[in-house]
């Protein structure tokens, strides 16, 4: 089988989608930008040998720099980007030089915790993963609108929080 980097995949993807321009200044301290949303990445870990196996959603929003996440709690009956809250996105990073590794980190993550979920003891290489991207589309292309967030670092406006999010 073929080993695929995940986080290079949806990094090149949005390098040929996303374009680094300067945000559209709505008013009130509102900036729009354009970007792509993966709607749904399903992410598994199992183990053949105890027959365990664990699996979390989650999507990723990139525009721009900026890059929103958001992993599958128990309040998301259905997920998908236009029925959970605008404030259960994380925003992970803002800059040109860190957003592809906080896509990798992220999705990082991810893979430690469900390793550590599925046999704690295992070698990660020893255990199997599946990746499914999207049940129709992998991505949409979407407007965000931004605002800092205020809440996360006083005085610091380099945080935003998604207020909008819309299909372009």
């Amino acid at each position: 089988m073929f080993n695929v980097d995940l986080d290079d995949i949806i990094c090149r993807i949005i390098d040929s989608l996303v374009t680094r321009t300067q945000p559209e200044f709505i008013g009130q301290g509102i900036i729009r930008k354009k970007g792509v949303i993966f709607k749904t990445i399903r992410l598994t870990v199992l183990d053949d040998i105890i027959k365990k196996k664990n699996t979390i959603e989650c999507m990723i929003i990139c525009c721009g720099t900026s890059v929103f996440a958001l992993k599958r709690q128990k309040n998301h009956k259905r997920f998908h980007w236009e029925h959970v809250l605008n404030t259960d996105w994380i925003n992970l990073s803002n800059h040109d030089s860190c957003w592809r590794d906080a896509i990798r980190t992220f999705l990082n993550e991810i893979f430690r915790d469900l390793c550590n979920q599925v046999n704690p003891n295992a070698i990660p290489a020893h255990l199997k993963t599946e990746i499914s991207l999207g049940f129709s589309e992998l991505f949409q292309l979407v407007n965000v609108d931004l605002i800092p967030d205020k809440d996360r670092e006083p005085g610091n406006d380099y945080w935003k929080k998604i207020i909008n999010i819309e299909k372009i």
